[in-house]
């Protein structure tokens, strides 16, 4: 099996401020064009560096779709 340079993408879940689920994207990339937030600032908060970005929290899921 060959190894791709590239990660596979893993689902980021956003929260209202109210900590309301509002949706799952496939990607961070995709969290970015959707919200309209750098993406560099939504991988930190999804890694703990952050708390949140713009106006939004994110978390990782760590269930992998298909």
């Amino acid at each position: 099996m060959k190894r791709s340079p590239f990660h596979k993408p893993k689902p980021v879940l956003i929260f209202n401020g109210a900590y309301v689920l509002v949706g799952i994207t496939r990607s961070i990339r995709s969290a970015s064009e959707i919200s309209g937030g750098n993406p560099q600032a939504i991988s930190f908060a999804c890694t703990g560096r952050a708390i949140s970005a713009g106006n939004f929290y994110y978390r990782r899921s760590e269930e992998r779709r298909v």
